[in-house]
């Protein structure tokens, strides 16, 4: 028989949409692991500069698990399109950083692998007394506690609420990329 080749590429996805845009780099130094039909771990490799990496292996079914690197999540799996999504272009890991099994016969090569990471954000700011009615925070100005800030999605869906503290400061943690605006 002839080796054949699986892999592709992990990818910072900075918008969070599971999706390989022309902008978004390769993440390079993850450990791709390589494992059998059963998800047993039987080869390790390490992402180059670029974010590719791939492996040479016998014919038979195998499937990838992405050691998460710190402060990255996995992006949405088989995006756009679910069931039919453009294998070129899409994250193929699902939460815990696994892909599904692919079948690969003698001499091929099966370069849609692809793993989408993202970091998540956090968005905050001041409410504060503007005593002079100029729109700046200017010194001396004080902080506002217990005012609710809503948070909203692009769409204008309220998403989140907090509270100001003592300061008059907020924050919301742990955020997907995306557009977002407060209240």
């Amino acid at each position: 028989y002839q080796s054949a080749r699986i892999g592709d590429r992990i990818f910072l996805d900075k918008d969070a949409d599971g999706i390989q845009d022309p902008d978004e780099p390769g993440i390079s130094g993850v450990t791709v692991n390589l494992c059998d039909a059963n998800g047993n771990i039987i080869g390790t490799t390490v992402t180059d500069a670029n974010g590719n990496y791939y492996f040479d292996v016998p014919p038979g079914t195998y499937g990838i698990k992405v050691n998460l690197p710190p402060g990255y999540t996995v992006s949405p799996k088989n995006q756009p399109n679910g069931d039919n999504p453009d294998e070129g272009l899409d994250s193929d890991l699902d939460p815990n950083g696994k892909s599904d099994t692919v079948t690969v016969l003698s001499g091929d090569n099966n370069p849609d692998l692809d793993g989408g990471l993202f970091r998540k954000a956090s968005l905050g700011d001041r409410v504060w007394l503007d005593a002079n009615a100029n729109g700046i925070q200017d010194d001396g100005e004080a902080g506002v506690s217990g005012v609710t800030v809503f948070l909203k999605n692009a769409a204008g869906t309220v998403v989140g609420t907090t509270t100001t503290d003592a300061n008059g400061t907020y924050s919301f943690n742990d955020l997907v990329p995306g557009a977002y605006s407060v209240q």
